[in-house]
């Protein structure tokens, strides 16, 4: 028993040892840990961690702080300032973590016109319409927002609305239904969900404070441990018991099979629904549709279908639209400059330039309807 503990003793302490010199070396070859900005939410599925910063630099490079709310933008009082209030919904686009804050679009929006007007971000990466709806319900209205932009990504966001389309994490859906819309909450009992909270605690603190963890979180990311709510060749049933196979996690063009159809139909559904939500607040409510990656547009010869269809509901329930395809298509294939990716080619996020373009459109249709001065 004594040589036993003994061996383990010295096991013991000559992996600690071990830690210790990797967390030094590590230490001084990476330069740039990241923390985890995400975390598990009840409501929306999931959301930034308050408080966090760090560097991000799996695409591009930024230096990212999370405000005390839980959204990736500078400290705002909840209490209006008498400044014109614009508040940001979206996805990864809008939250950018791959620029810096200052080389957003909506942070370039505010620079300009600081005096008058300020401009609070509530993207969150992987969200969809029906999250950006939960957000502006629970987080956003608080803030009493003067406009309220919706930042549309056509790219992913119709099939993160469907439940059968989606990937990525856990989240809240919603289903169609002759009542109207009907909210599916049933992501709270998954497994992530049900996990005690110290647990995550304990995983924060670990990748928060050391390299050695934070590598390590960094492989699991890479092999893709997040996971997807459904397989891409999972057959899904449509809505009278047919099967679509070989579905796609993205809908960029008019819609091929019966589960396309209906995630279409949803995603109108919320778009008005989060529309009248904000109307209702007294607020300016703007669909922007912002472009999308070449290779998406590769897959129909109408490059401008989903705008089109966005600007035809937006006109039949007077709303307040714009999009940036059209200037961002012709820009690109003009001057050569990508506006998405940071390694050459046009693919991924934006990158500076790319949240440039995104500012000046929405900046002159601000202007040009008088919701800004």
């Amino acid at each position: 028993m004594k040589k036993l503990v003994t061996i383990l003793a010295v096991v013991f302490a000559s992996s600690l040892l071990s830690f210790f010199m990797g967390e030094f070396v590590l230490r001084q070859i990476y330069e740039f840990p990241q923390p985890q900005f995400l975390t598990i939410d009840p409501i929306v599925g999931h959301r930034l961690r308050p408080n966090i910063e760090g560097y991000y630099t799996r695409e591009g490079f930024g230096f990212i702080q999370i405000n005390r709310h839980g959204f990736r933008d500078r400290e705002y009082q909840i209490e209006n300032n008498q400044k014109k209030r614009i508040a940001v919904l979206g996805d990864s686009f809008a939250e950018a973590l791959q620029v810096n804050l200052e080389e957003t679009f909506h942070e370039l929006l505010e620079l300009e016109f600081e005096e008058a007007v300020e401009v609070l971000n509530f993207g969150v990466s992987g969200y969809g319409t029906a999250q950006e709806l939960l957000t502006y319900i629970n987080f956003v209205r608080k803030f009493k927002p003067d406009i309220v932009v919706l930042a549309f990504y056509p790219g992913n966001d119709i099939a993160d609305n469907h439940k059968g389309l989606s990937e990525g994490y856990p989240r809240p859906y919603y289903s169609d239904s002759q009542a109207g819309l009907v909210l599916d909450e049933s992501f709270q009992t998954s497994s992530r969900h049900l996990r005690s909270k110290w647990v995550y605690d304990i995983y924060y603190f670990l990748t928060d404070h050391s390299i050695v963890f934070a590598l390590l979180d960094q492989l699991r990311y890479n092999k893709g441990f997040h996971g997807a709510s459904v397989n891409k060749k999972e057959e899904v049933s449509g809505k009278d018991g047919s099967k679509d196979s070989d579905i796609h996690s993205d809908i960029v063009y008019a819609p091929k099979s019966k589960v396309e159809v209906t995630a279409w139909l949803i995603t109108e559904r919320l778009i008005v629904e989060l529309a009248r939500e904000v109307e209702k607040d007294g607020a300016e409510f703007v669909l922007f549709v912002l472009d999308s990656m070449p290779s998406q547009l590769t897959k129909t010869n109408n490059r401008y279908y989903v705008e089109d269809r966005l600007g035809e509901l937006s006109q039949t329930h007077a709303l307040h639209f714009t999009a940036m395809a059209s200037v961002a298509i012709d820009y690109y294939e003009t001057t050569g400059n990508p506006l998405h990716g940071f390694t050459g080619g046009n693919e991924g996020h934006w990158n500076q330039e790319g949240h440039r373009i995104a500012y000046q459109v929405l900046r002159m249709f601000l202007i040009d309807n008088k919701l800004i001065p």
